[in-house]
Parts: C-alpha cells; sequence; structure tokens
C-alpha cells in the first residue's frame, strides 16, 4: 500500500472510531449530497494538495466536522463546542504521536474556522487545515522503512 493511501487511511480510521462522530466522508464536498445524511455528528475528509520535498511529502488536507442544528434540542454553541472537542482530540493523537508514528508530523499550524449555516441542512462546526508531513518511504503506523 503507498504511503499517501495508508496516511489518509489511518487518520480517517481514527476519526471513526471517535465516540462522537458518527460517520467519516471522503472527497469533493460536492460530490456528498450532505443535505441528506442523517448519521450526524459527521467528519468529511477533503484531498487538497501535495508538496514534494527532500525526504518528506506533506499531505494537505480540509476536513469539516459537523453536526446539524436542531431548534428542539441543540444551541449552535453546544455543537461547536462538542465539535471543537472533536477537534482538539484529533490534533492532540495526530502531535503525540498516537495516531500516527512519531516521524510524521503536522507540517504546520492547524487552522481552524467556524462554519455557521452550512449548505442545506443547518449545519455547524468547524472547518480545519493542515499538512502531514510524511518521510518518504517510512510505514506511516510503525515508523519502519519500507522502501531504499
Amino acid at each position: 500500500m503507498g504511503l499517501y493511501k495508508e496516511t489518509t487511511d489511518i487518520i480517517t480510521s481514527w476519526l471513526q472510531n471517535h465516540g462522537t462522530i458518527n460517520e467519516v466522508t471522503l472527497g469533493d464536498v460536492r460530490e456528498v449530497d450532505l443535505s441528506t445524511h442523517t448519521n450526524f455528528p459527521l467528519v468529511h475528509v477533503i484531498i487538497l494538495n501535495n508538496d514534494y520535498d527532500n525526504g518528506y511529502s506533506t499531505y494537505n488536507y480540509q476536513y469539516l466536522f459537523l453536526d446539524t442544528f436542531h431548534d428542539s434540542d441543540n444551541t449552535k454553541l453546544e455543537i461547536l463546542d462538542e465539535m471543537n472537542e472533536v477537534v482538539t482530540d484529533f490534533i492532540s493523537a495526530l502531535n503525540n504521536g498516537t495516531m500516527l508514528n512519531s516521524a510524521i508530523r503536522i507540517s504546520s499550524v492547524a487552522t481552524g474556522e467556524v462554519m455557521y449555516n452550512q449548505l442545506q441542512n443547518k449545519l455547524y462546526g468547524w472547518s480545519l487545515e493542515f499538512g502531514v508531513d510524511v518521510p518518504n518511504g517510512v510505514d506511516p503506523s510503525s515508523g519502519v522503512i519500507v522502501c531504499g
């Protein structure tokens, strides 16, 4: 398996196993009809681009941590707070080596932006962007060199 796919799979698997998140989707946000999903809260992973440097590849992603607002049971601030807790857990797992091996790191400060009333079904949450530096030829989960 390639480093890019394995890194992406490890990250999405961690999100799928987080107790708060019910679903993880991947791809262009226009290809997913978020208005029909009822399995909220969810995370949608958007692959942005890659940067290639001497010895490292940087995989750049955008993550949408979203939940739907219902007048009867949640306030917008509670949704933002709950999704912020997931984002904080996620960044912590990336930074402390519990998700990926210690050779893999976030390439820059992760930037989060509040999302209000997005798309067709009043989605609230956070948009998070950052890159992950992966040493070329190193297994993302174990840190073992897999090629010359």
